[in-house]
């Protein structure tokens, strides 16, 4: 009954909105998609002849990971080598390797293991033996420009690292941090080498703090201190072209506000840079220029409604642009074309969000038109200059049994 009703919603999706990939500024299902039952969790990279790779998991008829290849020339997916039946939980991590490669993370009998998947044989093969048996669910990746990859993760309530080789296809831990935190919230290389990490220490207040890892010594330091009272993630993290790290949150004392935190690796501190203008949610940031123009979507945590502001690094303040169209109760920011168009989708429920376009020349959104019905759910997966691939997800309640996959073409 699933797949009925999958093959009859696709048959659906093609009679209304079917076209071909010369066709602009308009939605096309892609031919023959791969997710025909349940499927979550699906992460994205584009590999190095232009196809897309798509990791992700399907809860039919047993939980268990899934890998397809997308070519936008012909509009199709290709199955990848089956991974093993018994592997969950791929696709949270995909870290694209100097040689063409892809590494991923998943578990299986509750064991971390990891895959390094091949274009040229399309398929997977496992890593060496990691150093350790169990790493939580909530890790980042980051690829270092050595070539190698930073895991962060945790142990119980310990922060670790790890590091995978790419040259050997072997793992090493990293020397512990200098102290016990929980969480990665952030990770990026920065420009001296170093890895800039974001995370909270096992205090009861759980404050924020940062750590520098540096892969040529192999060694841990903390940075300045983080000044601010937050104790929940950042509402978003944005690295400048100048090689500073913007931080964006709320805190609800002494007054409560949202703030920006700027980190310079140069003399390794932390400084609070401006306060928006409202105390806000932040939806979604996104760098507009080479000098370090900083775009967010908010919403008013006093009034619910959805705003756009600009942080300018010069004048290190923000101000109100143009609003976006009203209706919506998140703007989710996707993608940014070459010409610095951004794309983005206006979600007003769980099945229905329209598509929105914002120009930084003009400080005008428009909308562009509609998702088809049920794709409310959409999550962005990779795009280039031409396209935005997306999949539908299922209703978060998974009382729907319907993915798929659409292409936009601007």
């Amino acid at each position: 009954m699933v797949r009925l009703l999958c093959a009859l919603f696709f048959l659906t999706w093609g009679c209304c909105y079917g076209g071909d990939l010369n066709s602009r500024n308009t939605w096309i299902p892609t031919s023959n998609p791969p997710m025909g039952v349940l499927s979550v969790g699906w992460g994205m990279v584009t590999l190095d002849d232009g196809s897309i790779l798509g990791v992700g998991n399907t809860l039919l008829p047993t939980p268990h990971s899934v890998a397809f290849r997308y070519q936008q020339k012909t509009n199709e997916w290709q199955a990848t080598q089956a991974l093993p039946d018994d592997v969950v939980g791929l696709g949270a991590t995909l870290t694209k390797l100097p040689n063409g490669s892809v590494l991923t993370l998943g578990t299986a009998h509750k064991k971390v293991v990891a895959f390094v998947f091949n274009l040229d044989s399309m398929s997977w093969s496992a890593t060496g033996a990691l150093p350790s048996d169990f790493i939580s669910l909530d890790r980042t990746a980051v690829a270092l420009s050595s070539g190698e990859v930073l895991i962060m993760g945790s142990e119980g309530k310990q922060n670790v690292g790890w590091l995978y080789k790419y040259k050997t296809n072997s793992w090493s831990r990293t020397q512990p941090p200098p102290l016990k935190t929980t969480g990665t919230d952030y990770a990026t290389e920065i420009g001296n080498g170093s890895v800039l990490v974001i995370s909270r220490d096992d205090s009861p207040t759980q404050n924020w703090v940062g750590l520098l890892y540096k892969p040529a010594t192999d060694s841990w330091t903390l940075t300045g201190e983080i000044p601010t009272t937050m104790r929940s993630q950042p509402n978003s993290t944005v690295k400048l072209s100048d090689g500073t790290v913007l931080l964006i949150g709320f805190q609800q004392y002494p007054t409560a506000e949202t703030v920006s935190i700027l980190y310079n690796p140069t003399d390794n501190k932390w400084t609070k840079v401006g306060v928006l203008p409202q105390p806000s949610e932040i939806h979604g940031a996104s760098l507009l220029s080479k000098e370090g123009v900083v775009l967010v979507t908010a919403k008013n945590l006093l009034t619910n409604a959805i705003s756009t502001l600009l942080y300018n690094p010069t004048k290190r303040e923000w101000h109100f642009a143009s609003s976006p169209p009203v209706g919506y109760t998140y703007i989710r920011l996707m993608w940014t074309f070459p010409d610095g168009t951004l794309f983005a989708l206006g979600i007003k429920n769980h099945s229905q969000s329209d598509e929105l376009s914002y120009s930084p020349k003009l400080d005008v959104w428009t909308k562009i038109g509609s998702l088809p019905d049920g794709a409310g759910h959409s999550q962005v997966l990779s795009g280039n200059d031409s396209a935005v691939l997306f999949v539908t997800s299922p209703n978060v309640d998974f009382r729907s049994a319907i993915s798929g996959a659409l292409v936009y073409i601007p």
